[in-house]
C-alpha cells in the first residue's frame, strides 16, 4: 500500500502534467481528458483520489466536466457560432408553463456545454431566415406538432442550412427527414400508473383514454401509448382488459378533451366493480370526477385515481399523478443537438424518450374519499372548472 507521502508525490505529477499538456496544447481545448480508470492506472492512484485531483483542476480553469458526458479541457466560453435555437409555438411562456420548464432545461444544459441558445417564436425564425444575413444556427429545437405552419418554412431553413442539427419534440410520429426526435416514455407511464394501482390490491383496474376504441395516425400518440402499457401492467398479473378500456367515439380537438371524456367517463363511472381508473390525462380525470358527481355515486365509492400531467396539483387538488419532467427534456434535446453538431452522434436519427415520474397522493389509496372528507369533496366538484382554462367546457 502506497504511504501518504507516496500518493501525494503522483498527486502532484498528475496536475503537473495536466497543467502541462493543456498549456502546451497537447490536450486542446474542448477534447476530453482520457478516462478516470485510465488515469487511475497510470499514475497508481485510486479512483476517489483521481476524481479529487480533476476537481481541484476544474477550479482552476484547466478542465471542466459535464454531467453525463464527461471531462473536457478548458474552460467553456459561449461561441458566437454555436447558437442553438429552441422555437416554440407563443412567447413569452408563462412562467410555470411545460414550453418555459422546457426552456430552462435546454438553456441550462447548453450552458454547460459552451454553447449560447435562444428562445424564439416560430414567426421570429421565419422572418430571420428570410432576412438577408440570417442567423447561423448550428441546431433547431422544435415543436412541430404544435407549429403546423412551420412546415410551410421550415424546409428551406433547413436547406439552406445541410449541416444544421435538428430536435423535433414528437409522440412517436413520423420524422422529418434527418432529425433526431425527444418525447416521453408513455407506454412505462401507463404501466407505471397501473402497477401502482395493482400494489394497492386492486384488481379492477380500468383505463380513460382519448384516442377513440380503432386509432388512427391522426389519434393522440401518448394516450394510445399509455393504454399499452396499463394494459401490459394487467396481463402481466393475468388480468383481463377487454371490458375496461373506455375511449371517445372519435378523436377530440385538443380544446375538448374534457367534454369528449365525459360520456365515457360516464361508462366509467357506472361501474361499480371498477375500484381503480388510469386517466390518460388530468382533462380526463376532470371529466370522470364530474361523471361521479352527475350520477351522484356516492362518495365512498369513488375510485381510486392515477392521472398524468400533474396540473391538478398545482391547482390544489392532491391527485397522484404521473409528472412529465420537461426540463430533462430540454436537456436531451440539447445533448442530441450537441452530439450531432460535434461529430460524436453520427447515422441513423436518434430517439431519446425521458421517463415519467409518478408522484404518490391520496387518490391512488382505496376509500380515499374518506380520508379526503366532505370538504374537500364539494371543493372538487364546486370549483373544479375554475382550475382549468375557459375553453374546455361541459
Amino acid at each position: 500500500m502506497a504511504t501518504r507521502r507516496e500518493t501525494e508525490a503522483k498527486k502532484r505529477r498528475l496536475k503537473e502534467d495536466a497543467r502541462r499538456e493543456c498549456g502546451a496544447g497537447d490536450l486542446r481545448p474542448g477534447s476530453p481528458l482520457p478516462p478516470m480508470t485510465a488515469l487511475a492506472e497510470r499514475y497508481g492512484l485510486s479512483i476517489n483520489v483521481v476524481r479529487a485531483v480533476v476537481r481541484e483542476l476544474s477550479a482552476e480553469g484547466i478542465l471542466y466536466t459535464v454531467p453525463r458526458l464527461g471531462t473536457f479541457v478548458g474552460r467553456p466560453e459561449p461561441s458566437a457560432r454555436q447558437v442553438y435555437a429552441l422555437v416554440l409555438p407563443g412567447l413569452p411562456a408563462p412562467e410555470h408553463s411545460f414550453y418555459r420548464q422546457t426552456q430552462f432545461g435546454f438553456e441550462g444544459r447548453l450552458a454547460q456545454l459552451g454553447g449560447s441558445s435562444v428562445a424564439l417564436s416560430a414567426e421570429t425564425l421565419r422572418s430571420w431566415g428570410a432576412s438577408a444575413e440570417p442567423l447561423a444556427l448550428a441546431g433547431l429545437f422544435d415543436f412541430t406538432d404544435s407549429v403546423p405552419e412551420a412546415s410551410t418554412w421550415l424546409p428551406a431553413l433547413t436547406d439552406a442550412t445541410p449541416d444544421l442539427a435538428r430536435v423535433v419534440f414528437t409522440s412517436r410520429g413520423a420524422l422529418p427527414p434527418g432529425a433526431d426526435s425527444v418525447g416521453f416514455d408513455d407506454a412505462d407511464g401507463g404501466q407505471q400508473a397501473a402497477v401502482h394501482l395493482l400494489r394497492r390490491g386492486h384488481r379492477r383496474v380500468a383505463f380513460l383514454a382519448l384516442h377513440p376504441p380503432n386509432p388512427t395516425a391522426e389519434s393522440f400518440d401518448w394516450s394510445v401509448e399509455r393504454e399499452r402499457g396499463w394494459s401490459a401492467a394487467l396481463h402481466a398479473e393475468g388480468l383481463a382488459t377487454d371490458d375496461l378500456a373506455f375511449h371517445p367515439a372519435a378523436n377530440p380537438p385538443p380544446d375538448r378533451q374534457t367534454e369528449a371524456a365525459l360520456l365515457p367517463a360516464l361508462d366509467v363511472a357506472r361501474r361499480s366493480e371498477v375500484t381503480a381508473v388510469v386517466t390518460v390525462n388530468d382533462y380526463a380525470a376532470m371529466a370522470l370526477f364530474q361523471a361521479l358527481h352527475d350520477l351522484q355515486r356516492p362518495a365512498e365509492q369513488w375510485p381510486a385515481l392515477v392521472s398524468f400531467d400533474d396540473r391538478l396539483n398545482a391547482a390544489g387538488y392532491f391527485v397522484t399523478s404521473l409528472r412529465l419532467p420537461w426540463e430533462e427534456l430540454g436537456r436531451d434535446a440539447a445533448d442530441l443537438l450537441w452530439d450531432r453538431h460535434h461529430g460524436r452522434l453520427t447515422g441513423p436519427s436518434q430517439r431519446r424518450e425521458a421517463p415519467l415520474r409518478l408522484v404518490s397522493r391520496l387518490t391512488c389509496r382505496p376509500r380515499w374519499t374518506v380520508a379526503a372528507g366532505e370538504a374537500v369533496l364539494t371543493g372538487i366538484t364546486r370549483d373544479w372548472l375554475s382550475s382549468f382554462p375557459s375553453e374546455i367546457t361541459l
